[in-house]
C-alpha cells in the first residue's frame, strides 16, 4: 500500500514539473513575440511609409498595415491619425500603435 502511495506522489510531482515547464516555455515564446512586434511596431512608427494611401506587408513572421487619415478638425497644420498594426503570422495575435502627426504632402 505504501508503495503506491509513493508512485502516486511521484507521478503527481512528474505531472506538476511537466506543466510548469510547459507554462514557463509558453511563456517565453510569447514574451519574445512581443519583444518582435514591439521592435517592429516602431520601426515602422519612425521609418515606415507616410501616405494617406494605406500600405501592407510582411517582415519577421509579422504581416503589417499602416494607415493614416486626416483629422476632421479645421487647423493651420493638417493633422493626421497614423495607425501602425502588425499581426503575428503563426498566433494571430494583433499588436497596434497610434499617433498623431502633421499629414503628408498631398503629392506623396
Amino acid at each position: 500500500m505504501d508503495v503506491i502511495v509513493a508512485l502516486m506522489i511521484l507521478s503527481a510531482t512528474f505531472v506538476l514539473s511537466f506543466v510548469g515547464t510547459q507554462t514557463a516555455r509558453d511563456a517565453a515564446v510569447r514574451a519574445e513575440e512581443v519583444r518582435q512586434a514591439e521592435v517592429l511596431l516602431r520601426a515602422l512608427m519612425m521609418d515606415g511609409v507616410r501616405s494617406l494611401t494605406p500600405a501592407r506587408g510582411e517582415r519577421g513572421g509579422f504581416s503589417w498595415f499602416v494607415e493614416m487619415d486626416a483629422t476632421p478638425a479645421v487647423r493651420p497644420v493638417a493633422l493626421c491619425n497614423r495607425q501602425v498594426v502588425v499581426q503575428n503570422e503563426r498566433s494571430a495575435r494583433s499588436y497596434a500603435t497610434t499617433t498623431i502627426e502633421t499629414c503628408p504632402a498631398p503629392d506623396s
